[in-house]
């Protein structure tokens, strides 16, 4: 590294990520430049070894958290900046995942992306068979039971080359499906494992994939109609949001009942839950609390308040 590039006393770095070239500006305490200096992604942390410990900013992005961990056992104060509140005089930042936590939220992106192909592949199978005047009943699971007898049978209009390509489809279909329950078993294994995911699940309407969806730390999810945007559950109806859930993870699918009425019932629920909940109460961490030890609000309607 260059005399020019040495760290100066720096009390906050901003890092602007790249693939393989970095950009550094190091601010004094006044928020005044004092230093620029661009680096390659094996250089970079040579930097950051020499440099005092001090605040480092960055967008979280892919790659961004790899970095973080190593910044953060440098002895460095790491700022995960989403991109939407990048520009703005006040934030929130991302948590900084460690490597297990890295790895489920992986698996559940990879479960998502799987049942969304399967959903694709069926929905192509199901126009394929209209095109030849024959409609098969909605829902995965009646379209499994109705494609083999459509096949089957000789006196429908599919062609040969139709029938063929059908049953490859369905072949796929069918290999996904078994990834797909290899993925949540795997899933569901880590979740009997964590302690916080087995409280989680004491929860009514939270199973295992909804239990193991990124938290990070809990903190400033202080109340329950946050946890339910973290796991993208619509406030009124329960269901999934199809577009982009804001400042949550996008992964996983909640196992069971749906929560959204479960955990918005308010005082109804109270007396049933509420020997569970004191039982658990001096275990939890205060960030968790709005999570697994919900109290009832004055309003019957209104979601559970923070313990």
């Amino acid at each position: 590294m260059s005399p020019r590039n040495a760290p100066r006393l720096a009390a906050v770095y901003g890092v602007d990520i790249g693939k393989n070239i970095f950009h550094v500006v190091g601010l004094d305490s006044g928020g005044e430049p004092i230093q620029r200096a661009r680096f390659r992604r094996d250089t970079l942390l040579q930097f950051f070894e020499r440099a005092a410990p001090a605040v480092v900013g960055m967008e979280s992005c892919a790659g961004s958290q790899w970095i973080a961990r190593r910044l953060h056992a440098l002895g460095h104060k790491v700022r995960l900046i989403p991109a939407q509140f990048a520009t703005r005089p006040t934030m929130r930042f991302a948590a900084i995942k460690s490597e297990e936590q890295a790895d489920l939220q992986a698996l559940h992106r990879v479960r998502d992306q799987m049942i969304g192909t399967r959903t694709r592949l069926i929905n192509q199978m199901r126009a394929f068979c209209l095109e030849y005047g024959i409609a098969l009943r909605q829902g995965a699971g009646l379209f499994k039971l109705d494609l083999p007898l459509v096949l089957d049978d000789a006196s429908n209009d599919l062609s040969s080359a139709m029938r063929k390509l059908l049953s490859d489809l369905f072949a796929d279909l069918r290999r996904l499906e078994r990834r797909i329950d290899d993925v949540t078993r795997e899933i569901a294994g880590i979740a009997d494992r964590e302690d916080v995911a087995r409280r989680l699940m004491t929860i009514p309407g939270i199973g295992a994939l909804g239990a193991t969806a990124s938290f990070g730390d809990g903190l400033g999810i202080d109340n329950v109609a946050l946890v339910r945007l973290h796991v993208g559950l619509h406030a009124s109806c329960g269901r999934r949001q199809c577009a982009p859930v804001p400042e949550g993870p996008r992964s996983g699918r909640l196992a069971g009942p749906c929560p959204a009425g479960t955990l918005d019932r308010g005082q109804a629920e109270a007396p049933r839950h509420q020997q569970a909940r004191e039982s658990l109460r001096p275990q939890a961490p205060r960030s968790w609390r709005a999570v697994l030890l919900p109290t009832p609000g004055s309003n019957p309607g209104s979601p559970w308040k923070l313990a």
